[in-house]
C-alpha cells in the first residue's frame, strides 16, 4: 500500500475542517472592527457581533408574534398546573397570616380606596336588605301583627264592639303605609349603621380567621381566589399583553448583551451542530481528496 496516496485526501480534510472552524469562529469573531490606518479588514467585526441589532429584532418579532401569543399565555395563566400552585400558595399564605383583613386591603389597595370600598359595599348590601324588606311586604305583616294585638288586647270588651273588621283594616292599612313610607325614607338611615358594624367586624379578622371561617361553612376560599383569578385573566389578557411589549422587551434584553454572553448563550444552544459543521468540512475535504487521487 502507497501510504503517500492519502497525503492529498488528508490534506483535503486538513483543510476542510480548518476552513469551517475558521468559518464557524469568525460568526463570533472578531468582536469589533480591525483597522490599518483608515482600511477597515474585511469581515471584521463578526457576522454576530455587526448583525447583533438586526438578530435582536428578528428574534424580538419571532418571540413576541409566534411565540408569546395571546391564546398561548392564556392557556399557560389557566392551566391546572399554574392553578393548583397559586392555590398551593394561597393556601398556605392564609394559614400563617395574622394580618388583618382590613390590613391587608390598606396594603394593596389605599386607605381612600379601601374606605370607599367599604362605603360602596355596605352601601349596596343596605339598599338590597331595603329593598327585600319592602318587596317582602314587611309593611303588611307587621301591619298584620298590630291589628291582631289591638283585637287581642280589646277582646270582650266594649271597645271591641266598635272597632269592627272594617275599621281595624282601615287601621291597619294606615299602619302599612306609614311603616312603608318610613322604610323608604328612613329604612337606609336605620339599618346602614348596623351593616357597617357587621362589616368593621368581618375586616378586623386576620386572613387565617377568614379561611377558618369559610370552611367551617363549606366554603373554599382559595376556590373562589382561583375562580376570581380565572375570571381576571379571561376577560382582561388582551388588557394585560397591551402593556407588555414581548418583543421590544427580547429586542432589548439582547442588544443590552454582551456579544461574548450572547456567543456563549449560542453555543450552549447549539455547539453539537456548530461541531458538526467542522467535522462535516473535515469529510468533505477528505472526499475531494479522494476524488482527486481517483481522477488522476
Amino acid at each position: 500500500m502507497n501510504y503517500a496516496n492519502l497525503i492529498t485526501p488528508l490534506i483535503g480534510a486538513g483543510i476542510g475542517y480548518v476552513t469551517n472552524y475558521i468559518a464557524v469562529k469568525m460568526l463570533f469573531r472578531p468582536l469589533r472592527p480591525i483597522r490599518i490606518g483608515n482600511f477597515k479588514l474585511p469581515f471584521t467585526p463578526g457576522i454576530i457581533p455587526k448583525e447583533k441589532p438586526r438578530l435582536a429584532h428578528a428574534i424580538g418579532e419571532v418571540i413576541g408574534q409566534r411565540l408569546v401569543t395571546k391564546d398561548g399565555i392564556e392557556a399557560m395563566l389557566l392551566s391546572e398546573e399554574v392553578k393548583n400552585t397559586i392555590k398551593s400558595r394561597i393556601s398556605e399564605a392564609l394559614n400563617n397570616n395574622n394580618t388583618t383583613l382590613y390590613q391587608f386591603m390598606i396594603a394593596n389597595l389605599s386607605e381612600e380606596k379601601t374606605d370607599s370600598l367599604k362605603e360602596n359595599v355596605t352601601g349596596e348590601i343596605t339598599t338590597h336588605i331595603t329593598h327585600s324588606l319592602m318587596d317582602a311586604n314587611i309593611d303588611e305583616l307587621l301591619a298584620g301583627e298590630i291589628v291582631k294585638s289591638i283585637k287581642e288586647y280589646f277582646q270582650g270588651g266594649l271597645l271591641a264592639m266598635m272597632l269592627n273588621d272594617s275599621i281595624l283594616n282601615s287601621i291597619g292599612t294606615q299602619i302599612g303605609k306609614g311603616i312603608r313610607n318610613f322604610l323608604e325614607n328612613n329604612g337606609e338611615n336605620i339599618i346602614k349603621p348596623y351593616v357597617e358594624k357587621e362589616y368593621d367586624k368581618i375586616t378586623e379578622l386576620t386572613l387565617h380567621e377568614v379561611k377558618d371561617f369559610t370552611e367551617k361553612n363549606e366554603i373554599a376560599l382559595e376556590d373562589i381566589l382561583i375562580h376570581v383569578y380565572e375570571y381576571t385573566i379571561g376577560n382582561n389578557i388582551d388588557k394585560i399583553l397591551s402593556l407588555i411589549d414581548v418583543s421590544q422587551i427580547a429586542e432589548e434584553q439582547i442588544n443590552q448583551m454582551d456579544v461574548s454572553e450572547l456567543e456563549k448563550l449560542i453555543l450552549s444552544v447549539m455547539k453539537k451542530e456548530l461541531n458538526a459543521i467542522v467535522n462535516l468540512g473535515a469529510l468533505i475535504g477528505l472526499i475531494l481528496g479522494l476524488l482527486n487521487l481517483v481522477l488522476t
